[in-house]
């Protein structure tokens, strides 16, 4: 068994799409494609950038499979600078993977590569080893089967993955009664999604009128108003959205027929939990929360 569950690959840049004035597409190929694979469509990866300050210095990993390590040893000022993003298409046979970009002006190494990029840049990721016989990591996405209620909630930085599960919803031909919130910064940032009969995708935009996440707080209680007989006065973990990751998923019941899956701005996040938690008496087991990014912290 490979000592690592994930291991690093080269990529090339050789595609850049616009799906919308926020999201970008870019498209990767690479001869280690066959050496990676993916598990569900919110498949989290590590992308590896060039050091912003002076990237000709960057000192890019060799050691592929034990990397982690080795990563962690490099000297801050040349090892590549690491973010989490999420695996939007995988093509082995093609050595190509797509993975979308939430475009937000250059606050970070991840966004300074991506407003300047070009075909043929290079860049490295980390993601599910082939050979990797363990446990399977990086994603939440786990449904029940017998679920009869999904609620997807997701801003621009988890549209990526929200978008992947809809598609999988869509060819599964889901029977559960499926509700999408996607907030994003304006109305023209919609991108096309498959329709279903099932599936009620509903889009939000801030017009920078509102905080992150506001929006989707708003609409998830017209969804499912309060109720006092509901209420529950349930603990939930404190935590420091500040200082700590919100990173809350529910256990794997077979037998829950309401699942949720949300994934945006961390506060907002921590409040629509205690919302359904508290306000709606929705077991927390059966919500899934995770803080994709913290506002006012740099992003990218």
């Amino acid at each position: 068994m490979s000592k690592q569950a994930y291991r690093v690959i080269n990529l090339q840049l050789v595609m850049m799409q616009s799906l919308s004035p926020t999201m970008r597409r870019f498209s990767f190929e690479s001869s280690e494609m066959s050496a990676i694979q993916t598990f569900a469509p919110d498949q989290r990866v590590k992308l590896f950038f060039p050091q912003l300050k002076n990237p000709q210095e960057t000192q890019w990993i060799v050691e592929k499979e034990d990397w982690y390590q080795a990563y962690r040893q490099m000297p801050e000022a040349t090892r590549p600078p690491m973010r989490t993003y999420t695996i939007r298409n995988l093509y082995p046979e093609k050595n190509r993977v797509d993975i979308d970009f939430a475009m937000h002006g250059a606050t970070g190494p991840a966004s300074t590569w991506a407003e300047s990029a070009m075909i043929g840049d290079r860049i490295q990721m980390a993601a599910p080893n082939v050979d990797w016989d363990g446990e399977k990591r990086g994603f939440e996405w786990h449904p029940p089967a017998i679920a009869e209620q999904i609620l997807l909630m997701a801003d621009e930085t988890a549209l990526p993955a929200v978008a992947g599960i809809i598609e999988e919803l869509h060819l599964d031909n889901v029977q559960a009664d499926v509700h999408v919130l996607i907030e994003m910064p304006k109305h023209e940032d919609r991108i096309e999604l498959p329709e279903h009969q099932n599936i009620h995708v509903h889009w939000l935009a801030r017009e920078n009128q509102s905080q992150p996440g506001e929006k989707l707080y708003e609409y998830v209680q017209k969804l499912y108003p309060s109720q006092q007989q509901k209420k529950s006065a349930v603990e939930l973990e404190n935590i420091n959205v500040d200082e700590e990751i919100l990173w809350f998923t529910g256990e794997k019941l077979e037998q829950q027929k309401f699942y949720a899956w949300i994934a945006a701005e961390s506060k907002a996040v921590l409040n629509i939990r205690r919302y359904l938690a508290q306000e709606c008496g929705i077991q927390k087991e059966h919500l899934n929360c995770m803080g994709y990014w913290r506002w006012g912290k740099v992003l990218g």
